[in-house]
Formats: structure tokens, C-alpha cells, sequence
């Protein structure tokens, strides 16, 4: 797993709404993998089944494999993948060589095609990601408000107090 995405969080022991916004990271993570397999835009499902959240150190991870970029978005051409990655991705989806050809052949007629033409986006479409962003922010958009609400409150409750005031909510 070498990409992340890291998004660091106040010091100190985490609160409900840090909690939250790492249960809503989890649940996008969850969404758009249920979106791809639904509409069959999973090659080997590497890439997709490789979506962790992590939260440790006062930071939140997304981690995903380093091709997740390539799986989702596709591949410009220019530099070939790895043979190694596309022969265990052959293997993977069962796929026969043509005619006389070898698996090696196979496999390289792959790589260099790849790395000549490119390869397609799986086919997120703005749509998905609203549909993904509807579902998050139904699940979540009341339980974050309170939380951030009494999060402020008592921020700003703190602040006040050290010169006499008190906040009523």
C-alpha cells in the first residue's frame, strides 16, 4: 500500500466529531467500492478491494494500492506497467493467450500496448460520485452539525470562561 491520502486532526484524544469524520471517510470508502463492483468496472478487484482508513497519531489515512490512480482514472501512455503486475493480473482473470502465442508473448504484447496506447478509466462518472456524495451526506450531514456545533460551543465556552463569560446554548 503506497498511496494515501492524510488528513491530520487536532492533537490530543480524538472527539466525536473526529470519530465521525472517520467513520464517513470509511463509509466513502465502502460506497465506492460497492460502485464499482456493482457496475463491473473491476479488473482483478486488487486495486478496488485495497481501500483502507486508518486512524492513528492524530491523523486519518486513505490508503489504497500505488496503481489505484491507473485503476480509476486510467493510464496515459508513455512508461509500460510492470510485466510482473500485469502477468499475475493475466493469471487472475484466467485469461487464455491467442492463437500460438506464449503467455510471456502475451503478457509483453500487453505491457507494450499499454505502455504505447494507455489504458481506459474504470468509468466513474460525476453521477457516481453525486450519488456516493448524497448517501454521505444524508448518513452524516446531522450527526457532523451537532458534533461540530458542540465542538465550537465549547471551544468558544473556554475561551470566554478565562475572562468571565459563559456561553448558554
Amino acid at each position: 500500500m503506497a498511496r494515501s491520502v492524510r488528513i491530520r486532526y487536532l492533537s490530543g484524544k480524538p472527539t466525536n466529531w473526529q470519530r465521525n469524520i472517520a467513520e464517513m471517510l470509511k463509509t466513502i470508502a465502502v460506497d465506492v467500492q460497492s460502485l464499482l463492483w456493482d457496475n463491473h468496472r473491476v479488473a482483478s478487484g486488487g486495486a478496488v478491494n485495497s481501500f483502507e482508513i486508518q486512524v492513528k497519531d492524530n491523523v486519518f489515512s486513505f490508503l489504497a494500492v500505488d496503481y489505484i490512480e491507473y485503476a480509476l482514472f486510467g493510464r496515459g501512455p508513455g512508461k509500460p506497467p510492470p510485466a510482473h503486475k500485469i502477468a499475475s493480473w493475466v493469471l487472475i482473470k484466467g485469461i487464455e493467450p491467442p492463437g500460438r502465442m506464449t503467455f510471456e508473448q502475451y503478457v509483453y504484447a500487453i505491457v507494450t500496448n499499454i505502455g504505447k496506447f494507455g489504458t481506459l478509466p474504470t468509468g466513474i462518472e460525476p453521477s457516481d460520485l453525486q450519488a456516493i456524495y448524497d448517501h454521505v451526506y444524508n448518513k452524516f450531514q446531522p450527526i457532523l452539525v451537532k458534533s461540530l456545533t458542540r465542538f465550537v460551543v465549547g471551544s468558544l465556552d473556554s475561551i470566554f470562561l478565562k475572562n468571565g463569560w459563559k456561553i448558554v446554548t
